[in-house]
C-alpha cells in the first residue's frame, strides 16, 4: 500500500485547518498525534476520501478519490470518533449492511465474517442489539468490528480507543 500526499490544504468559513501537506507512506501503521482541534481528523476525512481537499492531491496505489471515490474507498475502512454506527440497526445489522450492499458479499458468507468480527471484538453476546441500547465503548468496538469486517488494505482509526477502558485499548 502505497499513500500519496501532494499539497494537500483545507479549510472551513476562511480558517485554514492543513496547508500544503506533503507525505508519502509506505508503513503498515502510521499515528498522527497532535492536540485536539489540530486538523488531525480533517486529514483522515481527506485521506479517506469522505471529503475533498481544497487543494491538492490524494493518491492511493495510483488512485485518487477525486478521480474515481468509489474505487478509491473500495479498500478503505474507516473509524470515526463516535462509532457513526446506524441507530435503527441492530450490531449485527449495521455490519451485514456493509458487507451485503456495499462489498455485495453473499448473506451466507456475510453472516459468517460477521460472527468472526463479533467473536474477534468480544461483543458477540450485543449482536442483536442497537446501538442506543449499549455502552459507548461496546458501540465503539461495533463499529470497529464493522470497518474490520470487510478486510480492508487500508483502514483509519480516529481516537478509536476513546471510550475503550483500558484492557480493551
Amino acid at each position: 500500500m502505497k499513500l500519496t500526499i501532494h499539497n494537500l490544504s483545507k479549510g472551513y468559513n476562511g480558517h485554514e485547518i492543513l496547508k500544503n501537506i506533503n507525505l508519502e507512506i509506505t508503513a503498515s501503521s502510521i499515528g498522527i498525534i497532535g492536540e485536539s482541534g489540530c486538523g488531525k481528523s480533517t486529514l483522515l476525512r481527506q485521506l479517506a476520501g469522505i471529503e475533498t481537499p481544497d487543494q491538492g492531491e490524494i493518491w492511493m496505489n495510483g488512485i485518487s478519490p477525486i478521480q474515481d471515490r468509489k474505487a478509491f474507498q473500495e479498500n478503505i475502512g474507516y473509524v470515526f470518533q463516535k462509532h457513526n454506527l446506524f441507530p435503527h440497526l441492530t450490531i449485527r445489522e449495521n455490519i451485514l449492511l456493509i458487507l451485503e450492499k456495499i462489498k455485495k458479499i453473499h448473506p451466507g458468507e456475510a453472516a459468517i465474517i460477521a460472527d468472526q468480527v463479533l467473536e474477534k471484538l468480544h461483543i458477540k453476546e450485543i449482536e442483536h442489539k442497537r446501538p442506543n441500547r449499549i455502552s459507548g465503548g461496546q458501540a465503539q468496538r461495533a463499529s470497529i468490528a464493522r470497518a474490520l469486517a470487510t478486510n480492508p488494505q487500508l483502514v483509519f482509526l480516529d481516537e478509536p480507543t476513546a471510550a475503550l477502558d483500558p484492557i480493551l485499548t
